[in-house]
């Protein structure tokens, strides 16, 4: 059974760099704008899309639960406007309200904040993630905010901020004990940058003549802008991301535009680290997996 939920959601703006200079009053809609947010028409149907799940439903149209005046079936999202009369279905009338403060709006302006704990406001909350698919207004998390170019709002739990700068130093706390394993070893940062390089193409190879300070500093600046990411690099199967690199090395494996190929037949294994990761871990390819780990074994790797 649905129970309304003890959440308090802020509604935040989703500032994007562009030709306005930081700080302008105008980098987030012009001063005095509204935002009339209504539930969105589905692309693929041409309908209404459905805010509620069937048990938010029924347990709406329930007024002794809900404590609003819904009957069975006012909040489908098949039901139409009678324009022969003044009957028009709620998910067509109503609007969620975003004002622009008469500040500078940025990162930390809360625009509205939401207790979802109330039966109207939860509505409205419902209505605001309808709006947050593909080309939505609103993104459903601070993570996503820039993943679509349409998102000018997004959705976050009220003490989000403590919580995410809690987790990053957590985070960051774990990355450098990892990093603290191999910062002295030329050869386990070469390891290291080599197997980063295989799971971001677009970072940079690693020279094997690289000294140790310079390496050091590019896996800080990696630790840096994600630390969490590093600490999955490092946990997720490590010693197996290494015997693929070490294949690599060894000729064992051959990287040809983007196609991980085992030697000496050319047998394709995977478009990506995880795709050979995955293959050498199938049971069906275990002579495979052997006989690389031996010739790995006879090569000292």
């Amino acid at each position: 059974m649905f129970k309304l939920p003890n959440r308090i959601v802020l509604v935040k703006p989703v500032v994007w760099e562009g030709w306005l200079p930081a700080g302008h009053s105008g980098s987030w809609l012009n001063d005095g704008a509204v935002m009339e947010i209504t539930v969105p028409i589905s692309r693929v149907t041409g309908e209404l899309v459905n805010p509620l799940t069937e048990e938010e439903k029924e347990y709406f149209e329930n007024p002794a639960l809900s404590g609003l005046d819904f009957k069975v079936g006012d909040l489908s999202p098949h039901k139409r406007p009678d324009y022969k009369s003044d009957n028009v279905p709620y998910w067509y009338k109503k609007t969620v309200t975003i004002r622009k403060p008469d500040t500078i709006v940025d990162n930390n302006t809360v625009l509205k904040e939401m207790d979802l704990s109330n039966p109207e406001t939860y509505l409205e909350y419902k209505i605001l993630l309808a709006n947050s698919g593909t080309g939505g207004a609103v993104a459903p998390s601070w993570e996503d905010r820039y993943s679509h170019g349409t998102h000018k709002l997004v959705l976050v739990d009220k003490g989000y901020e403590e919580e995410a700068r809690a987790s990053t130093a957590q985070d960051n706390i774990e990355a450098y004990k990892l990093f603290d394993k191999i910062q002295h070893s030329q050869e386990k940062l070469y390891d290291f940058l080599s197997v980063y390089w295989l799971e971001h193409p677009d970072a940079t190879k690693p020279d094997t003549n690289s000294k140790v300070p310079f390496m050091v500093s590019q896996v800080e600046k990696i630790i840096q802008d994600n630390a969490k990411g590093f600490v999955a690099i490092m946990k997720d199967n490590y010693s197996d991301k290494l015997m693929v690199h070490n294949a690599i090395r060894s000729g064992v494996i051959k990287l040809y535009n983007g196609i991980f190929l085992l030697m000496p037949e050319e047998t394709p294994v995977g478009n990506s680290l995880k795709d050979v990761i995955i293959y050498f871990k199938d049971d069906r390819h275990q002579e495979d997996k052997l006989k690389l780990i031996a010739q790995l074994e006879a090569e000292g790797k």
